[in-house]
């Protein structure tokens, strides 16, 4: 970890990762979802251009856990299937990203909940998070 937390951090909110997120860094947000909470999203970006290596989409409404990428002004194909969906309103949530060679990690409360193969590949740019939408921080740690 790259240093302390960020507690309580108002939404939406915006970090930067110093080095990017190369293999073996992990990042660890831990949010609540607000009763009758619709979505949220957690975007791993490129600072410099926008782009966006790992979109992280639940939509409890639809109870839907969406992945995608926006590269060159463009979304790519959405990732929809998921062996659990964990998430729900009003509930809290310790997510853990994992940056590897081929793509991240995510655990979900302890527990793994998908991969998401790499279609940015130099990591080192991607040295932005953010998180919007329907959810309080209680902290973020990278």
């Amino acid at each position: 970890m790259l240093g302390p937390p960020i507690v309580n951090a108002p939404v939406p909110f915006s970090t930067t990762v110093r080095g990017g997120m190369i293999p073996k860094r992990t990042a660890i947000i831990k949010l609540m979802t607000k009763s009758k909470a619709k979505s949220f999203n957690i975007n791993f970006k490129v600072g410099f251009n926008n782009d966006i290596a790992l979109h992280i989409n639940p939509r409890l409404s639809k109870k839907t856990l969406v992945r995608n990428s926006f590269v060159n002004g463009k979304w790519g194909k959405e990732e929809t299937a998921v062996g659990k969906n964990p998430f729900k309103e009003g509930e809290s949530y310790d997510i853990s990203v994992r940056s590897g060679e081929e793509g991240f990690k995510v655990y979900v409360n302890g527990s793994h909940c998908f991969d998401y193969a790499h279609r940015i590949w130099n990591l080192q740019q991607v040295d932005q998070i953010e998180v919007d939408g329907d959810v309080n921080i209680v902290y973020v740690f990278v």
